[in-house]
């Protein structure tokens, strides 16, 4: 089910838009999904819970050492992420906002407050557009599936459980997966007062933490002890992850979902079409037929571009043209695997 909110700048602009999607880059280049063969045993004792105990509903995994990425990288990451929240944190402030995030400008940091609104804002309106898209999916999820387990792929400074109050529902939980550094830091810029680590802002649902560096940890196995029941249907997100990996980590990506998840489970992914302007080249996997990708690893899949949705909403502008190509895919998994083989079968 695709979510309810469906129902021209010159060189400055393309040369930002290099630099912003080559940082995302050097965070995904190298992400590599390994087998999903069970080893919760073996990472049990790995993580130790600590509980926020101002804000109950945050829980936070403390990751060993062996956990902790490359703190450079972990940082080039978060420069991405906060650059985003600016984005939305100026799209809050307009007058008929498509999305309002007032933890934004927090999250957003003090680096970019110099930058010129006006030579931003088609990526502002693309930001607001996909956010909007992403929004309306988990609440839908939330209110009208009943899936009380949210996974968000890459968080970020994602400030979905403290703003989105369509999760605000008894039993509902985000888990948010990074790069431990990222965590960190947005936990930082999020306290309300920086010298009182337990004065985070509440959240409307229960947000778990769940530090890891996916290109080297077994962060499905992670996942499940930091409370991920595999027997719960779930909704998962994945913004802006999937063009900066292989085929084959998608692959390996979407199995783990797959394999974790039971039947009537849901994912919201975005893809880089193939002649996508937003490609520029620095893309490792770029598709046109996204959908056709997911089914053939056993999802149902339907896809839409993200131009419509623009549209729709009257972030076009005559912008339209930069827009397409950049694809939004709603999957799940089906009731009956086994049918999808049906003509296969000896």
């Amino acid at each position: 089910m695709l979510p309810s909110c469906m129902k021209g700048h010159g060189a400055w602009v393309t040369v930002c838009t290099l630099v912003i999607l080559t940082i995302q880059n050097t965070f995904l280049s190298n992400l590599k999904l390994g087998s999903s063969a069970a080893q919760d045993s073996r990472n049990e004792n790995m993580f130790s819970n600590i509980q926020d105990e101002s804000t109950s509903n945050t829980t936070v995994m403390a990751p060993q050492d062996s956990a902790v990425t490359s703190l450079k990288r972990a940082r080039r990451v978060g420069k991405t992420s906060n650059l985003m929240a600016h984005w939305r944190a100026v799209e809050s402030t307009k007058e008929n906002p498509l999305i309002v995030d007032p933890y934004a400008a927090r999250l957003a940091g003090s680096e970019f407050l110099d930058r010129d609104v006006k030579k931003d804002g088609f990526k502002i309106d693309f930001m607001a557009v996909r956010t909007k898209i992403f929004d309306s999916f988990l609440e839908d999820m939330v209110q009208n599936e009943g899936i009380e387990q949210l996974v968000i792929i890459g968080a970020g400074q994602d400030s979905r459980a403290f703003r989105l109050k369509g999760l605000a529902k008894e039993g509902v939980r985000v888990f948010e997966l990074d790069f431990p550094h990222v965590l960190e830091d947005k936990r930082a810029l999020l306290l309300d007062d920086p010298e009182d680590p337990m004065s985070l802002p509440p959240t409307v649902c229960e947000r778990i933490e769940v530090p890891v560096d996916l290109a080297a940890d077994d962060w499905d196995s992670r996942l499940v002890h930091q409370g991920y029941d595999p027997s719960q249907r779930s909704a998962w997100i994945i913004e802006g992850v999937t063009g900066y990996i292989s085929e084959d980590a998608n692959k390996e990506l979407f199995q783990r979902i797959l394999d974790r998840s039971p039947t009537g489970s849901h994912v919201l992914a975005t893809f880089i079409g193939v002649d996508s302007r937003m490609a520029r080249g620095v893309h490792k996997f770029q598709t046109d037929t996204p959908a056709g990708f997911l089914r053939g690893l056993g999802f149902d899949a339907e896809m839409s571009d993200i131009s419509k949705y623009a549209k729709k909403l009257g972030r076009g502008r005559g912008n339209l043209r930069r827009y397409l190509g950049y694809l939004v895919v709603s999957a799940s998994k089906p009731a009956v695997l086994w049918q999808l083989n049906k003509k296969n079968r000896p």
